[in-house]
């Protein structure tokens, strides 16, 4: 995080980020090695992470539907690992689901816990319970209520309609 640049949201969302990474270690979810600052003054602030050799989802072009069970699942897993760990993601979307080459499949690697918390926590001072992608908000969200597994599930449900059809629904509403 460039300190200059930086404001108490974005080191609150870099600290809570952090924190829940280093607590997750589960083979579908980017795994966090070190954090830390760089000086005793903590002003650089930083986070060492697995390095990650492919593409997100986002970058990925119509998908089978083998590949996207496959996707799917792991998907799953690790939502499930991370709502049984006390937290709630709070963004899935392609951009954020990193896939591996793995022979003929796709490894999957959740990435950003940016907006992650745990279940139940209210949100960060000045931060908007709107926080996310908004394609991917659950109604409730959008109503003000907190996230919680529910909100996660249902943004699941979106990014595999996604993947299915191609496009998100309500996409073009204007017709």
């Amino acid at each position: 995080i460039n300190p200059e640049t930086a404001n108490a949201l974005s080191l609150g969302q870099f600290t809570r980020e952090s924190d829940i990474l280093s607590k997750l270690k589960h083979p579908y979810i980017v795994s966090a090695f070190e954090t830390g600052f760089i000086n005793q003054d903590m002003v650089f602030p930083f986070l060492v992470m697995e390095l990650l050799k492919g593409k997100p989802l986002s970058e990925i072009g119509a998908l089978t539907f083998p590949r996207i069970v496959s996707i799917s699942k792991q998907v799953c897993e690790a939502l499930a690992y991370i709502h049984n760990q006390g937290f709630v993601y709070r963004d899935i979307k392609p951009g954020n689901i990193f896939l591996e080459k793995r022979g003929f499949d796709y490894s999957v690697k959740l990435i950003d816990f940016g907006l992650a918390r745990p279940l139940g926590e209210a949100y960060l001072p000045n931060e908007s319970n709107l926080a996310g992608t908004v394609f991917y908000l659950a109604p409730e969200l959008i109503e003000g209520q907190r996230a919680d597994v529910r909100s996660d599930l249902y943004a699941f449900g979106i990014l595999l309609y996604e993947m299915i059809v191609g496009r998100v629904p309500f996409s073009d509403i204007d017709e």
